[in-house]
């Protein structure tokens, strides 16, 4: 019996041709196989300026090199945008249709560009082989998305480490109904830079090194606990085999405003100005003081707040804020950015005039962390009436929607522990690095609440989507040892995540950190 194999092949779809290769290929070649097609696929669907025709379109063309700058007063290689780091600030309105290329014009490396903050869909959101397509070496990339949402946000690579070696800049959108808070508005770009090679940093915290804690000045000795009265706490800690404590694992050269080891800002006398702080440091927490008064804070991760005033603001790594200043009549005045360890600052200055200094903070008790810990645990617990500490955490508690939102009643609890190992800075979901876990499954549309604990006795960072996600719209959260944390998340559509409120912490705050 003859048997027609032709005919039924000829009827097998592109899609079933594409599964058969992937059984028969290996399992590398069959994960890139269907990576390819799923990229291609969402490639082929309609661009934004074809959904949205009436939109606006705003072009921006990126390109991305390596140069020689001295960010730290010492030639070094580092990576640009467009000539500089940081890269320029792209400027939008809500309901824009955003156009951007990014032009990779390194030799020998690819890169990418991922859009922190903004609801977009899956193939725009930049995140190398996750989510978008590699950018090779010579090859360039044309993202385009609708504006869905305004605030103040920012761009960084994704790729290696390129965004520490200056790969990152700032997105600030209007909204379609501007509300005039300020004359003008300014944006200022926090950074850490280390004229060493960010890889070689990475080996030097895998490798246990204290060297950086030497550097700075912060490491802990016998004469030095005696000398600051601490030499039972710190013989206790000896005999249980507890590492130090630090604020900071990184000895830093220079500490950076848009780039720069000392920034002008321009205002007139009178003027109310907006400063859209954004703190790009790979590791470093900021105090942020003003010799003009307090801070008042109008906006943190793009979410509008309820306006509060904060005498010194403790910014986390990826978090923005909005804060509006007045120029006073005369003089010029510093907004001061400290290192939360102290061990280095940068500073703004806004008017002109005899120059008027604002009050660092004080600098940390090394050997007096329990006494810290104990401030930080009064903080979370305040009593009535008590005034702002000198080193304040961040003010997550006091963050309220301008414009509540509401939340879906019923809703899908889940709940992630943060673990890791301090010695080996492994970090982990449950105990799982990201190639273990497996995705979590949401539907469109649904309500998600999680519920994360940290485990550790780090202050953690961590992005909230899936341990093979990618968190966005402020979704980085800081959770101090042992503390537990819980929001809402939910309009689960094109995105993973899409935040509803402000990010706000239950207990706990940026805590001292455990050397590796």
């Amino acid at each position: 019996m003859r048997i027609n194999t032709v005919q039924p092949i000829k009827r097998v779809s592109a899609w079933g041709l594409l599964m058969l290769a992937t059984l028969l290929a290996a399992p590398a070649q069959a994960c890139e196989i269907c990576r390819k097609a799923y990229f291609d696929a969402m490639e082929a669907a309609p661009k934004a300026s074809a959904l949205h025709p009436e939109a606006r379109v705003v072009e921006y063309r990126l390109s991305i090199s390596e140069q020689t700058l001295s960010p730290a007063g010492q030639p070094t290689q580092a990576l640009t945008i467009n000539g500089g780091t940081p890269g320029p600030v792209l400027r939008f309105r809500e309901g824009d249709v955003a156009r951007i290329t990014v032009v990779n014009g390194l030799a020998d490396d690819s890169t990418s560009l991922h859009w922190h903050g903004l609801l977009v869909p899956n193939l725009q959101d930049g995140v190398p082989v996750v989510t978008t397509p590699v950018i090779g070496p010579g090859q360039s990339r044309t993202f385009e998305f609708l504006i869905r949402q305004n605030g103040t946000y920012w761009y960084h690579s994704h790729t290696g480490h390129q965004e520490q070696r200056g790969v990152y800049g700032a997105i600030v959108i209007e909204p379609k109904e501007v509300e005039k808070l300020a004359d003008h508005d300014q944006v200022v770009i926090l950074g850490d830079w280390t004229n060493e090679h960010p890889a070689e940093v990475q080996r030097s915290l895998l490798r246990g090194s204290d060297w950086y804690s030497y550097r700075k000045g912060t490491a802990q000795s016998l004469i030095g606990a005696y000398q600051a009265g601490k030499l039972k706490e710190y013989l206790d800690g000896q005999k249980s085999l507890v590492p130090p404590m630090d604020l900071s694992d990184v000895a830093y050269d220079a500490f950076l405003m848009n780039g720069q080891r000392r920034l002008q800002l321009p205002g007139k006398p009178g003027e109310k100005v907006r400063v859209r702080l954004i703190n790009a440091g790979a590791a470093s927490y900021f105090y942020l003081d003003a010799a003009a008064g307090p801070l008042r804070i109008i906006s943190a991760d793009g979410q509008d707040v309820v306006p509060f005033e904060q005498k010194r603001l403790l910014i986390g790594p990826a978090e923005t804020y909005d804060v509006l200043l007045t120029v006073p009549a005369s003089g010029s005045w510093e907004l001061r950015s400290t290192a939360q360890d102290g061990s280095g600052s940068v500073s703004a200055w806004i008017g002109e005039g005899s120059p008027h200094e604002a009050a660092p903070p004080p600098k940390p008790d090394r050997y007096g962390m329990s006494a810290y810990l104990s401030s930080i645990l009064d903080q979370i617990d305040p009593e009535p009436g008590a005034q702002e500490p000198e080193r304040p955490i961040s003010p997550y508690a006091k963050l309220r929607a301008a414009k509540p939102h509401a939340v879906a009643a019923s809703h899908r609890e889940l709940t992630l522990k943060l673990t890791g190992d301090m010695i080996r800075y492994e970090w982990s979901f449950d105990g799982l690095d990201p190639r273990e876990a497996e995705a979590i499954k949401v539907k469109e549309g649904e309500t998600i609440r999680l519920r994360l604990v940290n485990n550790s006795d780090r202050c953690r960072r961590r992005g909230a989507a899936a341990s093979r996600g990618h968190a966005r719209h402020g979704d980085d959260l800081r959770l101090g040892p042992g503390r537990l944390h819980q929001r809402f998340r939910d309009g689960l559509r094109d995105n993973p995540v899409r935040t509803r409120q402000p990010l706000r912490q239950v207990g706990g705050g940026p805590a001292p950190r455990r050397r590796s």
